[in-house]
């Protein structure tokens, strides 16, 4: 048995005391700063969900609450996701995808940390994500974006509010990228994770 063990979060760290009786430090991920930044893309009336279509992902969410907003005003539900090799988009595709979004869907019932708001929040366009799991630990309620409930009418709003308020959507997504560099480098959680294999050892 292992002496020592890391989890991804706190939230994983939480399961993994309940499943397994293990108390892990955490080791956070991180995004690359260099590659995940604005593209400099004007902002289309989109909104991004990138994941597949299903429950657990939140997809049933996503459609309900695009469906509440009104058509005239309605932007597009563009959804990305790569399980076969033929809808793979390459690194630099999905940096334009979030940098031309109005703002990026992230509603995993169960995700243990999440790299896509942070991924998105990197390139300046903020994120609605569900109140659970690992989005709790890199969103800050109305200063990178929204966490919400499991309200496909809280969702529809937050996304209009968006849309009647471009300057919103440019604080929000300064302060997102701001915070990123901050604390969600990769250079940051390798250094993180340098001090805690030393304190193993010591």
């Amino acid at each position: 048995s292992a002496k020592h063990c890391l989890a991804i979060s706190y939230f994983g760290r939480e399961y993994m005391i309940h499943a397994y009786n293990l108390y892990p430090k955490i080791s956070y991920l991180g995004v690359n700063e260099n590659l995940f930044k604005a593209s400099g893309r004007r902002r289309k009336k989109q909104v991004l969900f990138v994941a597949e279509k299903e429950y657990i992902y939140g997809y049933d969410l996503a459609e309900a609450a695009m469906n509440l907003i009104p058509k005239k005003i309605r932007p597009e539900l563009k959804i990305v996701f790569g399980t076969n090799r033929s809808q793979r988009i390459s690194e630099n595709e999905l940096v334009n995808m979030y940098s031309e979004s109005l703002v990026t869907l992230s509603l995993s019932r169960y995700d243990t940390f999440g790299l896509v708001p942070l991924e998105s929040m990197a390139t300046g366009t903020p994120v609605i994500a569900l109140n659970v799991a690992g989005y709790r630990e890199t969103i800050i309620d109305l200063q990178y974006g929204f966490l919400v409930d499991f309200d496909p009418q809280e969702i529809a709003d937050r996304i209009e509010y968006l849309l009647d308020h471009p300057k919103e959507v440019r604080r929000l997504g300064d302060h997102a990228r701001k915070w990123v560099k901050q604390k969600w480098t990769w250079e940051h959680q390798v250094k993180n994770l340098e001090k805690l294999l030393e304190s193993f050892i010591l």
